[in-house]
């Protein structure tokens, strides 16, 4: 709620609405969760169903997971291997034809790739409109890689999350590099920044762990050494200053308030072994070891969950209304959408085609119609969005498209125009 999983380049972990992406999304954590789990089997299928619904996020996985099974050394290679490849190499091969055919050479394809990146979703691939997100994604890699992982390294599941990660900005950072130091069109294609909102989530995860173990056992602070602590300020300042630069003030207050509740904590859990060691009272007062395992196992998760909820809800109390009023799972939806689905329904056959605006996302699912054209679902070869290009010219009467805001140009069609559509589609 506090962040909508927003990240660089109108990238996202989850949506307000339901498509493709989000189904990805739910395969990609689903898959670092296995995998930090040790069960590669599981993994592998989730990257299969991750790349079944979204190929581009079968491609960036193949490549972070294939990565991050390097990192975690040559125990069980080739079975894991097996475990965590097979799956989605099948998902792969069936989908191999139209991923090559969506990003082959010749003219056609340079046309058509030209036109999603600059004219469809500059949003997504002009990465230096994005540079400052970079700042808070920055900063909780080192809340999570440079902190949560150092104070965890002991820890086999966090070792392996670390390398998920490790994995999964190594695309990312590769993908950068091509896509503006070299300019190579396939990289800024393959969209590698996508992960960046699911990185940021996962390493938030390692940061509350490292930050929960630190608090409810002092002394592991210590032997991560300064490095961790010095990686918590730089991220907790990165935040802070985005924030404060961009009038985003929730996330760093929420952070900061959730760091100073855990420090607070920690010192609660650490008086009695201070008490201990300053009157030397080892052995004669057992009762002190007893209450800072009852503190650091009871008392602090409470004080910690109560805190976090707090200052959730002290941002999310505005935005959870609105949204459970657009969800038509709890509301039932549009009810203007429903009477038009349902005259459809009534009064047109199952193969008729209508002319919507091509703003409009959701006709063809909730009437269950085919339709001339929308702005949201291009096709992804190279032939058939020339196609889609043309049919939006068409329905806007404009000769050259430059972005979204020339769909507008549809309530201006005449009579002439709205005929010689009718003939044609």
């Amino acid at each position: 709620f506090a962040t909508r999983t927003a990240s660089v380049a109108g990238s996202y972990v989850f949506d307000e609405i339901l498509q493709p992406s989000t189904l990805g999304s739910v395969g990609l954590l689903a898959a670092a969760g296995f995998f930090a789990a040790g069960r590669y089997r599981h993994a592998g299928v989730a990257m299969a169903l991750a790349g079944f619904f979204h190929a581009n996020y079968l491609i960036l996985l193949l490549g972070g997971f294939g990565i991050a099974h390097l990192l975690i050394g040559r125990e069980r290679f080739w079975r894991r291997s097996l475990e965590l490849f097979i799956a989605p190499v099948l998902v792969l091969l069936t989908f191999l034809p139209v991923i090559l055919k969506s990003a082959g050479g010749g003219k056609e394809a340079e046309l058509a790739q030209t036109f999603y990146m600059t004219v469809r979703s500059p949003h997504h691939f002009a990465l230096g409109k994005s540079e400052a997100g970079f700042l808070v994604s920055a900063a909780w890699a080192f809340l999570g890689l440079g902190f949560g992982a150092r104070v965890l390294a002991a820890n086999q599941a966090a070792r392996r999350l670390s390398a998920v990660l490790g994995g999964l900005l190594f695309v990312i950072g590769g993908g950068m590099i091509f896509s503006s130091l070299w300019k190579v069109r396939a990289a800024n294609m393959l969209f590698a920044w996508r992960l960046m909102p699911h990185v940021e989530l996962l390493c938030g995860v390692l940061f509350v762990a490292g930050l929960y173990a630190a608090a409810a056992a002092p002394h592991r602070l210590r032997r991560a050494g300064p490095a961790a602590v010095a990686s918590l300020i730089w991220g907790v300042a990165l935040i802070s200053m985005f924030g404060g630069f961009h009038n985003r003030m929730s996330v760093p207050q929420q952070l900061m308030g959730i760091v100073a509740i855990a420090a607070f904590s920690g010192f609660v859990c650490y008086l009695p072994t201070l008490a201990d060691g300053v009157a030397s009272l080892q052995g004669k007062l057992p009762w002190l070891g007893r209450a800072r395992r009852v503190l650091a196992t009871r008392v602090l998760p409470a004080m910690l969950m109560v805190a976090a909820l707090g200052l959730v809800a002290g941002q999310a109390d505005d935005k959870i209304g609105p949204a459970l009023k657009k969800s038509n799972l709890m509301t039932g939806g549009d009810k203007n959408l429903e009477k038009l689905c349902g005259w459809v329904a009534k009064n047109t056959s199952k193969d008729a085609i209508f002319l919507t605006p091509p703003d409009h996302e959701s006709f063809r699912f909730h009437c269950e119609r085919a339709i001339v054209v929308d702005w949201k679902s291009p096709p992804i070869v190279p032939k058939e969005l020339l196609d889609w290009i043309q049919r939006l010219q068409d329905v806007t009467g404009k000769k050259k498209l430059s972005g979204r805001r020339d769909l507008g140009a549809y309530s201006s069609l005449d009579a002439k125009a709205l005929a010689a559509l009718r003939a044609r589609y």
